[in-house]
């Protein structure tokens, strides 16, 4: 299993076509040949790679282990999103 991987790790993983924006993505399962995750929050949103693939895209810098500063701006981005809801709440519309 690469990196010691588990079910329900965060992975940040850069996207194309510039590979300039970075997206959550959750551990659905990694182990023998195949790492399967899917976007955080988003479970239809699937992707899948074989060992040597994550490999490559680890060592590219396309897929990267969350850190400590990733989860703290994946928890503020839940907050904020939260907020919008709680806000909706009240009777208030947002949006004409």
């Amino acid at each position: 299993m690469p990196q010691n991987l588990k079910k329900g790790q965060i992975l940040v993983v850069k996207v194309p076509p510039f590979f300039d924006q970075e997206y959550f993505y959750e551990v659905t399962a990694a182990g023998g040949k195949e790492v399967r995750v899917s976007l955080y929050k988003s479970p239809k949103v699937k992707k899948h790679w074989s060992v040597e693939e994550y490999g490559l895209l680890c060592e590219h810098g396309m897929v990267r282990p969350a850190d400590k500063n990733d989860l703290e701006r994946l928890r503020a981005q839940e907050e904020a999103k939260q907020n919008l809801i709680d806000a909706g709440d009240d009777g208030e519309r947002i949006c004409d």
